[in-house]
């Protein structure tokens, strides 16, 4: 007696097939992950990098005019300059994080705060 087991070849394949096309989906997911992570702390730390310098290089200019960066317009005129030194010297930054001109602007002006 003969058992004829070709009926079940082709859904045992496609079974076959689905798992393995989920395992290999999952695992891509995973080093899709695992890497943009990397990519945005990397991006990120160049971004923080830009503002610190980006608020550096505004105060500096600032001061070197004589400017009293206590001053509510001077401290204006900083955040702008330094909004703008970031949105040029990082752009790749600003656009991978979709941040915007007053995205900008608030950072600048939530790490000067920090500065006092």
């Amino acid at each position: 007696m003969e058992i004829d087991l070709t009926p079940l070849i082709e859904p045992a394949l496609q079974l076959l097939g689905g798992t393995l096309m989920a395992v290999v989906s999952w695992a891509a997911w995973r080093l899709a992950r695992r890497f943009g992570i990397a990519i945005d702390a990397d991006t990120r730390a160049y971004l923080e990098t830009a503002l610190a310098r980006g608020i550096d290089w505004a105060l500096g200019e600032a001061r070197k005019r004589g400017e009293d960066v206590a001053h509510l317009q001077v401290r204006n005129a900083v955040v702008g300059r330094a909004a703008a030194y970031v949105a040029a010297q990082v752009p790749g930054a600003v656009r991978h994080f979709r941040l915007n001109r007053d995205a900008v602007r608030r950072l600048v002006e939530a790490r000067l705060r920090d500065l006092g």
